[in-house]
């Protein structure tokens, strides 16, 4: 679904689905097979073969950047450059997002 939209499309329908989310009280559920499109989600779940690899936070599941590349997934690059300028203090959010990493920078 989300090959057909450029980034800022891809924001705003993920913001509108997060407020319905939380006025509705349901789950989103998305099969995807690119990290990049996984950043904004809480949970995630990596299966390869039937198999449940990973399940947790998006933060923590990227931590295991080898295990992913052996089922032929990438650290989203949002989140290598996150973990770049938070290992130098560089900034002190916790989002992925590229606009808030600038904002956070420029303070």
């Amino acid at each position: 679904i989300f090959c057909y939209f450029d980034k800022y499309s891809k924001i705003e329908f993920i913001t509108l689905l997060k407020k319905y989310q939380s006025i509705y009280n349901f789950s989103i559920i998305l099969t995807i097979n690119n990290l990049e499109d996984s950043i904004f989600s809480d949970r995630l779940i990596v299966i390869d073969s039937g198999s449940i690899l990973l399940d947790g936070a998006p933060e923590n599941i990227f931590k295991e950047e080898k295990l992913l590349k052996l089922v032929g997934l990438n650290v989203p690059i949002n989140y290598e450059l996150y973990s770049k300028l938070r290992l130098y203090d560089l900034i002190e959010g916790s989002s992925f997002d590229i606009d808030d990493m600038v904002n956070e920078l420029c303070k």
